[in-house]
């Protein structure tokens, strides 16, 4: 009888943390030099472990949820042109493939930051003014969370009856963002209001992108008198600038 040199795999095994909150569609991806798996499965179904038989060694593993306009390619999340970030969670990992048995437990770090920017209108007057984000982040590499250059423009608005306007952006790599904002008015008139380098602002706050949990930005303009306050969720003290309306 002739002895089997087939190699052993190695059994992957896969857990999440928080799972039971976990309901939309979680991607995975292990990576060696090459793409070795991508998966997508609803967790709810795979209870303790989802589990892969995967060739011996070091395994760079990432998961990821939230991907609704973004793209998944290779190991980056990527945000097109004209897009906001999406409410994306990832978790990444080096896992030791080397046995039998190897385990990873997923714990998602919130990879975007909500800016919630209130201009001091009512919701009727606010419906006209449109905020162009603009920047050069485009996304993140799930294996390190590290920024990915690349053009970001997303035109930003009101909902309807809302105060306060709402936008996701990605980590960034540098303080190069910016917004400007406009009143469109109905017989197809632009006036332009202010431009603001919106990244400077950030990083007078001390903001971290490099944490595995980004915090969401407040920021409140008078553009009456052109002052900005600009704070951090959680934090107890803003800062305030001083800038000339356009």
């Amino acid at each position: 009888m002739k002895e089997d040199r087939t190699p052993c795999p190695c059994f992957l095994n896969v857990s999440f943390q928080d799972r039971e909150h976990i309901t939309s569609r979680v991607g995975m991806v292990g990576y060696r030099e090459t793409e070795v798996f991508r998966e997508g499965i609803m967790v709810e179904e795979y209870d303790p472990y989802w589990v892969k038989a995967i060739h011996k060694g070091l395994l760079d593993f990432a998961a990821w949820k939230g991907v609704s306009r973004s793209k998944d390619n290779g190991h980056y999340v990527t945000i097109d042109l004209g897009n906001q970030c999406d409410s994306l969670y990832a978790f990444h990992d080096v896992v030791d493939a080397t046995g039998e048995m190897a385990y990873t437990d997923v714990l998602f770090h919130k990879q975007f930051c909500t800016v919630h920017l209130d201009i001091m209108k009512r919701p009727a007057e606010l419906q006209g003014y449109h905020f162009l984000v603009e920047g050069n982040t485009c996304g993140f590499d799930m294996f390190d969370f590290s920024p990915v250059s690349g053009a970001f423009r997303y035109d930003a608005v009101a909902a309807p009856g809302a105060r306060i306007v709402d936008f996701r952006i990605p980590r960034q790599s540098d303080d190069s963002m910016m917004v400007t904002i406009d009143y469109h008015y109905g017989d197809g008139k632009v006036e332009a209001i202010a431009e603001l380098p919106l990244g400077e602002y950030i990083r007078a706050t001390g903001y971290n992108w490099s944490t595995e949990d980004l915090q969401d930005i407040y920021i409140m303009i008078d553009l009456v008198v052109g002052r900005l306050v600009i704070s951090v969720d959680g934090w107890e003290d803003g800062v305030t600038f001083n800038f000339i309306e356009q």
